[in-house]
């Protein structure tokens, strides 16, 4: 699938552990013509374009408030801000209050800086993440309680990253997407 957005010539940095979902948000955007780093942190250096993915055990929002806020002081107007976690910092899942505090927490962040941060011509959203189908551990239960029945494809995570990342998208500042196959929308339950 291909996604066309208006981001061609733009630096971008793609913030959090490697893996999989971090490698395809550095592709997708480099598709789209970004120039894209990856890094384990941020760095002192500008970019219009700053994608932080925290998803377990990723960061917490202290850390993550460093990072953001140390980022908008050289990212340029019109400048995108997403921060990826989980789905779980939106509806708490049983026996897992330390992601359900630490993402709920990064989603708060994100609505609160992108208050401030819009002042500057800056917008700052966030991606919430259901169980992605390449996960390991992600159990057929788990899957049970998602109404599309299945695990969320990469791509499907990129082209919402895309969305938010695209500048033809200037309006929209402080939303958490939910990309997690109606998980939030109410558990399909097994009782």
């Amino acid at each position: 699938m291909t996604i066309t957005v208006e981001i061609c010539g733009k630096p971008a940095l793609v913030v959090g552990p490697p893996g999989p979902l971090a490698d395809a948000i550095a592709g997708a955007l480099s598709r789209n013509g970004a120039m894209v780093r990856q890094a384990d942190d941020a760095s002192g250096e500008a970019v219009a374009i700053l994608v932080l993915v925290a998803l377990p055990p990723g960061l917490d929002a202290s850390h993550a408030e460093t990072i953001l806020r140390d980022a908008s002081l050289k990212m340029p107007e019109g400048g995108r801000m997403i921060v990826v976690a989980s789905v779980l910092g939106l509806v708490t899942g049983r026996d897992e209050v330390a992601e359900s505090v630490r993402a709920a927490g990064l989603f708060a962040l994100v609505r609160t800086l992108a208050m401030e941060f819009a002042v500057r011509g800056i917008v700052l959203n966030a991606v919430a993440v259901g169980p992605i189908g390449e996960d390991e551990g992600v159990s057929a239960r788990m899957i049970s309680h998602v109404p599309l029945m299945r695990g969320a494809r990469l791509d499907e995570i990129t082209t919402a990253v895309l969305f938010l990342a695209d500048s033809a998208n200037s309006y929209m500042t402080g939303h958490v997407l939910t990309v997690d196959g109606g998980w939030t929308a109410g558990f399909a339950r097994d009782f």
